[in-house]
This record gives structure tokens, C-alpha cells and sequence, in this order.
């Protein structure tokens, strides 16, 4: 399955809802992102593990990866891309792929475009196509007037007073603590990993 569409518009969320339907069912599966996925075929390759782990992600039921085309690729990073579709292309079955890129485009974020469009080809073959359109869910939400603030205790100002989506509320320690919070949730999502019958080898 490919699925394609703005920011915000649920690429991620589906993927990962396959992904859990897939591990309830009593297959492996890997998620990460098209920046982690080449970052560790790079290190493998400097730490002589490559070839290891490339045939654990040939080998993995199901590979979802997610932004595919949102960081530029380079060499050999395209090259490591495409073994890795084609591969699985030729032996087990292809990934999960999102991308902010209209389909047209996935060719164009590979640096050798006879490459990218080999890759894309593969990914195309007997994939069904997704595409999502619309408002992101992402977009922010006025602020509400006369509400307490549940962690520093003081009252948001009135409607209009601030621009919309954001709030004037405790200082300089309430602004470190929602950057905390929110960089906590980011390293939480940022790699999700999980198996349905057994542990995954590196």
C-alpha cells in the first residue's frame, strides 16, 4: 500500500493502524522512516553488519516506512533504497510507504532519476494507491476565554487578545515545561517497533 497526501491528513496514523492489525495477527513488523531506515543501513555498513541487516528488513513481514522523499537522498543512500525494494520486490512482499509527494513526484526526490524511477516502478506493482486530501489535523484551535490553566493557575487571556491557537499563560518555567512535555512525546513516537510472533534481529 502507498499512501500520499498533505501534512497532517492521518498518512502516519494509518500506516501504523495496519500495522498494529498486522502484529494482531501474528505478523512482525517494522516502522520507521525513510531518514532512519537508510541512517541504519549506514551505520550497519560502518560497523560490518551490514549485510545482516539488510536481510532483516528483506526477511520482515511487513515494513511500513513513513516520509519517504521529506529529507533529500543521496548517494549512496538511493542506491541502498532501491536494493532494498527491489528485493523484497522480488522475494517477499513490498512495504507500506507514505509520502507528503504526489505519486508523480517519488521519482524526483531520488538524485539519479533512472534509479528513482526503477524504485517507484517496483512499489507501484500491484499496490493499491492512497491518496488523502484536506484540512490538516494538525491545524491549531482558537483559544477558549475565561478558561484556568490547569498548570500554572492563571486565567487565559480574552478571545482575540492573542493570535489564534496559542495562549499566554505562565512564563518563561510553564514554557519549559510544555517544551519538555512535547519533546518527550516526540522521542516516544519517534520509533515505533514491534513483533507479533518474536523478537526482530538487528
Amino acid at each position: 500500500m502507498l499512501i500520499a497526501g498533505p501534512c497532517g491528513t492521518g498518512k502516519s496514523h494509518l500506516a501504523l493502524s495496519n500495522g498494529h492489525a498486522a502484529v494482531r495477527q501474528g505478523h512482525d513488523v517494522l516502522f520507521t522512516t525513510q531518514t532512519q531506515l537508510l541512517g541504519s543501513l549506514q551505520a550497519a555498513r560502518a560497523m560490518g553488519t551490514y549485510d545482516r541487516h539488510f536481510q532483516t528488513l528483506v526477511r520482515t513481514p511487513l515494513l511500513i516506512i513513513d516520509d519517504l522523499g521529506l529529507k533529500p537522498l543521496r548517494s549512496p543512500q538511493d542506491e541502498d533504497f532501491h536494493d532494498l525494494i527491489a528485493e523484497r520486490h522480488e522475494r517477499f512482499a513490498p512495504p507500506l510507504v507514505t509520502s507528503n509527494l504526489d505519486f508523480t513526484e517519488w521519482a524526483a526526490a531520488f538524485p539519479n532519476r533512472l534509479l528513482g524511477a526503477a524504485t517507484t516502478d517496483r512499489l507501484r506493482h500491484n499496490a493499491y494507491q492512497l491518496i488523502l486530501d484536506g484540512k490538516s489535523y494538525r491545524s491549531p484551535k482558537p483559544a477558549p476565554t475565561g478558561t484556568q490553566c490547569s498548570w500554572c493557575s492563571s486565567e487565559i487571556g480574552r478571545q482575540g487578545s492573542t493570535p489564534q491557537g496559542r495562549l499566554e499563560l505562565g512564563g518563561l518555567d510553564l514554557a519549559l515545561k510544555v517544551v519538555n512535555y512535547l519533546r518527550n512525546i516526540a522521542f516516544g513516537l519517534a520509533r515505533f517497533r514491534v513483533c507479533g510472533s518474536g523478537a526482530l534481529g538487528s
